[in-house]
This record gives C-alpha cells, sequence and structure tokens, in this order.
C-alpha cells in the first residue's frame, strides 16, 4: 500500500477545482436549458467585461454572428438613448450584489430597424472566494407582442374605440386636474355637453355602420372648429364634450358654440347619400370664485343641454344659473 500525504495546499486546489467544475457543469445544464426554452442567453464576466450572446438573441434582433461584438459598450449602443441609463443601473445592481435578480424590461433596437421590447432576467452563477461575484448568466426574452398588447389595453382605458377621441373617465380625469389648476391660478374654464339631434333616427333609417361613420366623421368636424388647448372628448352613443380652457368672458363660449354649429351646415357625405345633421349644446362655466365640484359642473353642462332641446335643438345653451360679464 502506497499512503500519498496531501498537503493542506493541496486539498484546497482539488477542492477549488471540484467547485470550478461544477459551476461549469451547472452554467452549462442552465444555459443549455434555457436556450431550448427558445429565449436568448447572454454571459456577463465582470472581469473582463465581456458580454457574449447565444445565437438564439442573434435571431431574435436580427444580427448576424460577427456583428454584436463580445464588448458590453456593443450591447449598451444597441438599447433605445431612453432605456440605457435603467438598464446600466439594474446590470450594476447585480454587479456589486450576487445575492440581486436581475429582472428588468426595456428597448433595444434590432438589425432591421424595429424597436423590440426585451425582458433582461439573470443572476450571478459563478464568484470568487472572497463572495464577489465574476460572472453572471440569464436570459432575454422577446416581450415586443405582449408590450404592445399592454399600450392598446392602456390606450383604449382612455379613449373611445370608434373615434379615438378621450372617453368619459378621461375626460374626468382631464376636469379634475384642469378644476385644481383653475383654483390655484384663479382661471375659468367652460364645459359644452353636445349631441347630435334625431342619431337615432339615423341608426334606424341608415343602419348602425352609417351611423358609426357619421360620429367619426363628426367628430372630425368638431375637433377642427376647437382651439388647440381644448379637449374633445365622447362619453358614449352620440354624446360629445367639449373643454374649453382658460375662458376669459362669455363671447369666448359663444364663439366656439357658434363655429361647432356652422360646421354641421354642411351635409356629411356618405357614398351615395347625404346626411344633415344639427347639434344641441349645453355649455356650463366654471369660475374659481364659486370653487363648484366637477359634479356640479356635469349637472348644469347637462341642464342647459336639456333646455337646448326643450327650445327646437340646432343651438346651444349657456347655463343661466351663471354667466361671465
Amino acid at each position: 500500500m502506497v499512503w500519498v500525504l496531501v498537503t493542506g495546499r493541496e486539498r484546497a486546489n482539488q477542492r477549488a477545482e471540484e467547485i470550478t467544475e461544477e459551476l461549469r457543469d451547472t452554467e452549462y445544464r442552465w444555459s443549455a436549458a434555457l436556450q431550448s426554452a427558445g429565449d436568448g442567453v447572454w454571459d456577463w464576466n465582470f472581469k473582463t467585461n465581456q458580454f457574449l450572446f447565444s445565437d438564439q438573441t442573434k435571431i431574435i434582433l436580427k444580427y448576424e454572428d460577427d456583428e454584436l461584438g463580445n464588448d458590453i459598450d456593443n450591447w449598451l449602443k444597441i438599447i433605445h438613448p431612453e432605456d440605457v441609463h435603467g438598464t446600466v443601473h439594474a446590470m450594476n445592481a447585480l454587479r456589486m450584489d450576487a445575492r440581486q435578480n436581475l429582472q428588468h424590461e426595456f428597448r433595444v433596437f434590432a438589425r432591421d430597424g424595429r424597436c423590440c421590447w426585451i425582458l433582461m432576467r439573470g443572476g450571478a452563477v459563478v464568484k470568487s472566494r472572497d463572495g464577489k461575484t465574476i460572472r453572471a448568466i440569464g436570459t432575454f426574452t422577446d416581450i415586443t407582442d405582449r408590450k404592445a398588447v399592454e399600450a392598446q389595453n392602456e390606450y383604449f382605458a382612455l379613449h373611445d374605440e370608434l373615434t379615438g377621441l378621450p372617453n368619459r373617465r378621461s375626460v374626468n380625469e382631464d376636469l379634475e386636474s384642469l378644476r385644481e389648476t383653475a383654483v390655484r391660478k384663479k382661471l375659468k374654464f367652460a364645459l359644452m355637453f353636445i349631441d347630435l339631434d334625431h342619431f337615432k333616427k339615423i341608426n334606424d333609417t341608415y343602419g348602425h355602420a352609417v351611423g358609426d361613420k357619421v360620429l367619426r366623421m363628426a367628430s372630425e368636424r368638431l375637433g377642427q372648429k376647437l382651439r388647440l388647448t381644448d379637449i374633445l372628448g365622447r362619453f358614449g352613443g352620440d354624446e360629445f364634450v367639449a373643454i374649453l380652457n382658460d375662458i376669459h368672458n362669455v363671447d369666448d363660449v359663444t364663439l366656439v358654440a357658434n363655429n361647432i354649429i356652422g360646421a354641421m351646415s354642411t351635409p356629411l357625405v356618405l357614398g351615395d347619400d347625404e346626411v344633415q345633421v344639427t347639434l344641441s349644446i349645453g355649455i356650463a362655466i366654471f369660475d374659481y370664485e364659486r370653487g363648484d365640484s366637477i359634479a356640479d359642473l356635469l349637472r348644469r353642462a347637462d341642464a342647459a343641454l336639456y333646455e337646448t332641446k326643450h327650445s327646437g335643438r340646432n343651438g346651444y345653451t349657456v347655463g343661466a344659473d351663471y354667466q361671465l360679464a
């Protein structure tokens, strides 16, 4: 029997090699699993600052093998300028603290010019003896389609699907914000309720498809007669609402109201048909000295609209309980 004396240094070296081999095996299995899931894989060596991309990453972003390079700066160059700072911050957090798990969403430019949304995830896989992270690995997931759906949902949460105008929720938020500004800066503004007269008859005569076209065309004409600072929205059905900012006197309001009514004096041409549409408008004025709530303002505009309809339609009424001088 031959006895081999193993020194403490040799034991440490042997164990270090075993640990290194275990880490390599873990890294290989993790990388293989990630790539098989269809995600791109990145590998960041903190000592050399090399940032390696898997083939799947290059496929996602349409880059050739030699176009991205292995330097971290090459990666930063294709990140959207507005997202560079946040991405660098997230990556540095991982570099400074091995306990961090990286999960960050940002935009990058693909080789074909598309702006893609990427979800970057990862963590430390190799540490030095003093516990510092020297290597990290993770994935790139293309989430562009998901972001597009989220953006569409966010848009339609605040916009009318038919006309693209701000919807009731959006208008109410604008009114609350405008009220706060008006009280603080001692301003006045006007709220208009606008209804298309006898719209039900249009739907019954021509059908809902034509009715939808009438609503879209009417919204375009209304928008052309408002000032750039004003807001036009749709509450639903044939109900539109306009917010006139920074009103100084009643002439500011009536001028816009007359322009809106005049915009509909020409019939709407829908193929072989011409549809004549008139409007009824109810107007309420917000005065910072009165301090009305938005509910009060909406109620007064609705009452003024009712009065216009009761008086024969195709006109406007400024709420009788308050007039600008």
